[in-house]
């Protein structure tokens, strides 16, 4: 007769292993958790009642795990749910971390700089048979007094030339030196954007042979001491004619715009202020200038101030982004839709023939948006009309980011496109302090807009010298309409239709 197999051992056995199965579990949950919490309090992206709520939830469920995995007992079920609920967890809380970890990271390095670059361009007439510096030995190179970082410049040109270094008193003396093959001129990169984008025969007439950039300390920009979730802001947005690489010091602003937000009313107000807009740049006497040549001159700085002095208003904070950083943000959001009223004709927009607009609404890509906020010749007020379509993009990018799920699912592909395509001088606590107050509060926002405009007509300039370069005069009328409505929305005050209308 078969002797009967005792079973209870491998039972006991099997009991075993899976306790220790759970406790493994258990012993990491605690460990991701505890992590998971300190990084989602150090980020201090969300309010602190969801993070209490969240903290105490997660903890409490952790104990009762906790007391399931020692316990002697038999758990049967319960254990198993626990175990699976624990794995899920940990997926999550790892995600989590995840996003929190690029967040702080992408803060601390874009918000963090405490270094900017200047760019220099070294020059030659296109006729000239030098190709690169080190052809230049004999030769000589020329700056104009309003150099900076001669001593720099000069400096590193000695490691790469014998060629003279000599000075010229204006712009205008060192570009006619260029008239002679054998010379070469030094130009700050913003200057050499602005000349050679204000008279086209420039670009077909100069070659840069070499390029010398300068890592410059940053001067930490001055910011108001106030609570941003409950105290309205203003806020000088400035984009740059700039398609990659590293943000440049100084660059040709085409966008100006100053953004009034009074998150009490919730309410955002968009004031445009036309490139091409003839005003005396801040700390200028003499000549007046284009607001798009004060990027090239003086950086971000100098655009903001000039703005202010136009506005009669002061400007809490800057943001600079490059063109890139339109494109880029477009598409991680999915693309954005905007509504085409200025025409009743189909065009190609004139920077991008590939992109094409329609009467009604259309679905753009980051290329066609981008294409589609730099447009102007298809509208019979150009620069003005552009500043519309500028406002259109920026208020469709804020929507879709604002008012559905898009900030969460495309969270990594927005930080990403982000990525060193701008600055500002908001710190990162109020970058945060912002984010926690959206998700404290997820309604949407209104949009109020203001255009500034004007005539338009020819005049010499203080960067230009004796060429007349086509201007926008601001109308007088527009300016005084676009206080009184920054005015009031930092009061709380309503604007009506009529208050946003243009002239």
């Amino acid at each position: 007769m078969k002797k009967k197999e005792n079973k209870k051992p491998t039972k006991d056995k099997n009991k075993r292993s899976k306790k220790v199965v759970s406790r493994i579990i258990n012993i990491l949950s605690i460990i991701v958790l505890g992590v998971f919490l300190y990084y989602m309090y150090k980020s201090d992206l969300f309010p602190i009642k969801y993070f209490r709520i969240a903290a105490i939830t997660l903890i409490a469920l952790e104990i009762i795990y906790t007391l399931l995995c020692i316990n002697k007992k038999r758990s049967g079920v319960i254990l198993k749910i626990f175990n699976v609920f624990a794995i899920l967890f940990i997926l999550v809380e790892a995600a989590a971390f995840y996003y929190v970890y690029r967040t702080i990271t992408f803060l601390d390095t874009n918000l963090g700089k405490n270094y900017e670059f200047d760019e220099y361009y070294v020059i030659a007439n296109v006729s000239s048979e030098i190709k690169d510096i080190k052809e230049a030995d004999g030769g000589e190179i020329f700056y104009y007094v309003d150099t900076e970082h001669y001593n720099e410049l000069k400096a590193t040109l000695k490691k790469k030339t014998t060629a003279k270094i000599a000075k010229t008193d204006t712009l205008d003396e060192s570009l006619m030196k260029l008239s002679y093959p054998e010379n070469l001129v030094i130009l700050n990169a913003g200057t050499y954007q602005s000349i050679t984008t204000n008279d086209e025969t420039y670009a077909s007439y100069l070659k840069i042979v070499d390029t010398i950039k300068f890592r410059i300390k940053k001067e930490k920009a001055k910011t108001p001491d106030i609570d941003i979730t409950n105290t309205p802001f203003t806020i000088f947005l400035s984009g740059i004619d700039t398609r990659g690489g590293s943000l440049v010091k100084r660059s040709l602003s085409d966008v100006n715009m100053v953004i009034v937000v009074n998150p009490n009313t919730r309410t955002i107000l968009l004031v445009s202020i036309p490139r091409d807009s003839y005003v005396q740049l801040h700390g200028t006497t003499g000549r007046k200038d284009k607001l798009t040549h004060a990027g090239s001159l003086g950086g971000v700085e100098l655009s903001k101030a000039t703005v202010e002095d136009m506005l009669d208003i002061k400007t809490d904070y800057y943001v600079r982004a490059n063109f890139q950083a339109v494109m880029n943000l477009v598409d991680a959001v999915g693309g954005v839709t905007v509504y085409e009223d200025a025409t009743d004709r189909r065009f190609s927009c004139w920077t991008d023939r590939r992109c094409w607009i329609e009467p009604g609404e259309n679905n753009l890509n980051g290329q066609c948006a981008l294409a589609f906020a730099r447009e102007r010749y298809e509208y019979w007020d150009g620069d003005m009309q552009r500043n519309r379509n500028q406002q259109k993009v920026l208020k469709a990018i804020v929507d879709k980011m604002t008012s559905s799920t898009t900030l969460i699912v495309n969270y990594s592909s927005i930080l990403k496109s982000l990525d060193g395509t701008f600055e500002t001088s908001m710190s990162t606590e109020e970058i945060t302090s912002l984010v926690k107050f959206q998700i404290n509060d997820m309604r949407g926002w209104t949009f109020k807009s203001q255009n500034i405009t004007g005539g338009t007509g020819r005049e010499q300039t203080y960067s230009g010298g004796s060429t007349p370069l086509s201007v926008v005069y601001p109308s007088q009328k527009t300016i005084n309409e676009a206080k009184d409505a920054i005015a009031k929305v930092l009061a709380g005050e309503s604007l009506d239709e009529e208050e946003t209308t243009e002239e």
